[in-house]
C-alpha cells in the first residue's frame, strides 16, 4: 500500500512538472488602452466594429465610461495616426455628435512604444525632451538614432497615462513665437507586437 501511495505522490509529481506555470504559457498581449468621449451607447458598436477592421487590430475591448482597449496581433505595428482617422470617420458618421479621444487617457504599457514628437529643432532640445520624457516615472526613453523627436519607449510593471508624459514635455519644451503654446506637439505613438513564439523569425 505504501508503495502505491509513493506512485501516486511521483505521478503527481510528474505532472506538476510536465504542466508549466500559468505565466509561462504566452507572453502579454501588447495592447493600448483610451478613452473616448461624444459616444452615445447606441453607436459605441460602430466604432467598436471599424476599429476591429484594422488589419494591425486582434480584438477591440469596451469597458465602461467610453473605455477602449485594443489587442495587436502579434507581428505588427499600430499607430495612434490610423485609430484616430477611424475615430474621426465615425464621428462624421454620426450626427449630432463629437466623438473624439482623449489623448491624456490613452495608456503606455509595455516595451514595444515608440513615440514621435513634431517641431524638435536640433539634438540640443532632443536631449531636453529625453529629459523631460525620463523624468516621469517609471518612464523609461531611448532616443532613436539620427532621428529627432523619436524615442522608444518602456514603461515598469504599472501603465502610465500619456496625460502625464504630455505635462512633463509641456513644461520642458521651448514656446512657440509670440505664445505660450509648447512647441513640441505629439506627432505619432506606434504600438508593436512580437511575432508569437513559433510564428519563426529567425531564417
Amino acid at each position: 500500500m505504501r508503495q502505491f501511495g509513493w506512485s501516486l505522490a511521483l505521478l503527481a509529481l510528474a505532472v506538476a512538472v510536465a504542466a508549466p506555470p500559468a505565466w509561462a504559457q504566452a507572453a502579454p498581449k501588447t495592447r493600448l488602452e483610451f478613452k473616448v468621449t461624444g459616444l452615445a451607447d447606441a453607436h459605441t458598436g460602430r466604432l467598436k466594429d471599424a476599429l476591429a477592421k484594422l488589419d494591425a487590430v486582434e480584438e477591440v475591448k469596451i469597458a465602461q465610461g467610453g473605455v477602449f482597449q485594443l489587442i495587436v496581433k502579434p507581428g505588427n505595428s499600430l499607430d495612434w495616426k490610423k485609430i484616430s482617422d477611424v475615430i474621426g470617420q465615425v464621428d462624421q458618421s454620426i450626427e449630432d455628435a463629437e466623438v473624439k479621444a482623449d489623448l491624456g487617457s490613452i495608456k503606455l504599457f509595455g516595451e514595444h512604444l515608440k513615440i514621435e514628437f513634431a517641431n524638435v529643432a536640433d539634438e540640443a532640445e532632443n536631449a531636453g525632451l529625453a529629459g523631460a520624457l525620463g523624468g516621469v516615472a517609471g518612464l523609461t526613453a531611448t532616443p532613436e538614432k539620427g532621428a529627432t523627436g523619436v524615442f522608444a519607449l518602456k514603461t515598469g510593471s504599472a501603465p502610465i497615462e500619456l496625460g502625464t508624459v504630455l505635462e512633463s514635455v509641456n513644461k520642458a519644451a521651448p514656446r512657440s513665437d509670440g505664445t505660450d503654446a509648447p512647441r513640441w506637439q505629439l506627432a505619432n505613438i506606434t504600438w508593436t507586437a512580437p511575432p508569437a513564439e513559433g510564428d519563426g523569425g529567425h531564417s
